[in-house]
């Protein structure tokens, strides 16, 4: 398995294929393992690397998650193009990832060549979203199901990696809101719009995008009629082929 040091934690990564760089985020609660099927089939056009941010998956778990999270760990991803040399990387993320995705290219924009920001909520917090979050949380946790997937991702300590996550996110909702410290409009680099009109997390995703898109200087967007959250994996097979074809069209 592979690390690299940042700060005072270990934090796992995994490369598969060659080329290009394409670094892929995973959502909050998940890790890298969500992305195993697509980085495998994405790896025959680009070199790409998967990372467990610290507190999920293989990583070292910190005693608490930075209270503006999406904002700090642009810093360890940075920290990881840093470390494995590869100059200027595309980046794709999900959920919360999505987030992220954006705020690397926000501040490093020299390391970041494009980015594919799929299923989140816009530019803050939505308490409607916290909320839901919350009571599928609270519902998943109690079924063999929910604990199921969180234990394939995150390990047998799962349950407070859940916990630890779903504080942040209601603390950050409560006391920052907004996910970005710079402007949308300040983005250089290409930007992809994903999502799905079934995410029950933003039902008014379209309208969202909409936003979006007249802030973000180079973006499109693509809304998956049948898509769920995240939108991106419940639509695999059709995600791989648009994200192929925008990369190579914008890289």
């Amino acid at each position: 398995m592979s690390y690299f040091k940042y700060v005072d934690k270990n934090v796992y990564f995994k490369i598969y294929g060659d080329g290009t760089p394409l670094i892929m985020l995973h959502g909050n609660t998940s890790s890298s393992k969500i992305f195993s099927k697509m980085a495998k089939a994405l790896g025959e056009k680009f070199k790409v690397i998967l990372i467990d941010l610290p507190g999920y998956g293989k990583s070292d778990r910190p005693e608490s998650l930075p209270l503006d999270f999406w904002y700090e760990n642009a810093f360890v991803v940075a920290g990881l193009i840093k470390y494995l040399g590869l100059g200027k990387t595309a980046i794709l993320g999900t959920g919360g990832g999505a987030i992220l995705a954006i705020n690397i290219a926000l501040e490093f924009p020299d390391m970041v060549l494009a980015v594919i920001a799929d299923s989140f909520e816009g530019e803050s917090s939505v308490g409607s979203y916290v909320e839901k979050l919350e009571e599928d949380r609270r519902i998943a946790m109690k079924i063999v199901g929910g604990s199921f997937f969180w234990k394939l991702m995150n390990g047998k300590d799962w349950k407070k990696v859940v916990e630890q996550d779903t504080l942040m996110i209601k603390s950050h909702h409560e006391k920052v809101g907004r996910f970005f410290h710079k402007s949308l409009e300040e983005l250089k680099c290409p930007v992809l719009l994903m999502g799905g009109l079934k995410d029950r997390y933003i039902p008014n995703i379209s309208e969202v995008y909409r936003d979006l898109e007249k802030k973000i200087p180079k973006s499109e967007t693509v809304i998956f009629e049948n898509g769920r959250h995240p939108a991106l994996l419940y639509c695999m097979k059709d995600s791989i082929g648009i994200v192929v074809e925008y990369l190579e069209k914008n890289i």
